[in-house]
């Protein structure tokens, strides 16, 4: 599947249990099937944070993840995707939406990226258990030797993880008019991302793990465990383009 960019939503809940509630069932039922129904998006996954594994000293940010799996930005700037987008904008005025919800309660930073490398060549959207998300910011000058670091090194250590699936990096998609876009977030998002799946969380509960041995300048800016959220594990949602 000829997956050239993913869009990706780091996001905590409304801060309130019973709201947290209601807005994980309008975003899962509304939110999510209107994305994911747009020609060219190929899987739209939600993922949850999981506590309780070491995490090499990060912060725990955000406790939700969402990854859409597209053909290429051109998704989120056709016609189909602005109306979408114009649509929600509207609703978030209408008081006790899920929109406004969203808009009121919940805190974000957004970004899209660019497929660069990988291990395989063809990815097919394995819906497995888990999600291993990596990030690393580098100064520009120092690129070069980090993608060179990441093709010869970094997604070889990655592929002997138990249980791996995929790995998959990214840098930062070029031509896209909001490259980051933050909503009541202080955080940031990582320059370069690293997505791998897993059918197993062992890979990253042994206590060396995460020694990966950047090159100088490349500093690691998030690597935490999420667990698939939505769609339930064992079903997914058939795109406009497979």
């Amino acid at each position: 599947m000829n997956i050239g960019t993913v869009s990706t939503v780091w996001i905590d809940p409304p801060p309130d249990e019973v709201k947290e509630y209601w807005w994980n069932l309008w975003y899962n039922a509304k939110h999510g099937p209107e994305r994911f129904r747009l020609n060219g998006v190929f899987a739209w996954r939600r993922f949850e944070i999981v506590p309780d594994v070491p995490k090499l000293g990060l912060p725990a940010e955000h406790k939700y993840f969402t990854l859409s799996d597209q053909r290429d930005n051109s998704v989120l700037l056709s016609d189909e995707a602005r109306a979408l987008v114009a649509s929600n904008i509207a609703e978030s005025k209408v008081p006790d939406t899920g929109e406004a919800l969203h808009v009121e309660g919940a805190r974000w930073v957004s970004a899209s990226y660019e497929h660069e490398f990988s291990l395989h060549d063809d990815y097919d959207p394995p819906f497995t258990p888990y999600l291993l998300v990596i990030g690393h910011d580098m100064p520009e000058e120092r690129a070069a030797a980090f993608d060179a670091w990441v093709q010869d090194s970094f997604l070889a250590r990655l592929g002997d993880l138990p249980g791996l699936v995929a790995s998959r990096h990214f840098r930062p998609a070029p031509g896209y008019p909001h490259p980051r876009v933050t909503h009541n977030s202080d955080h940031a998002v990582p320059q370069c991302l690293t997505l791998c799946d897993l059918n197993t969380r062992e890979a990253v509960e042994s206590p060396d793990f995460g020694e990966f041995g950047e090159p100088s300048g490349a500093e690691l800016v998030k690597c935490q465990l999420y667990k698939l959220f939505y769609p339930y594990v064992g079903f997914k949602h058939v795109s406009t383009l497979t």
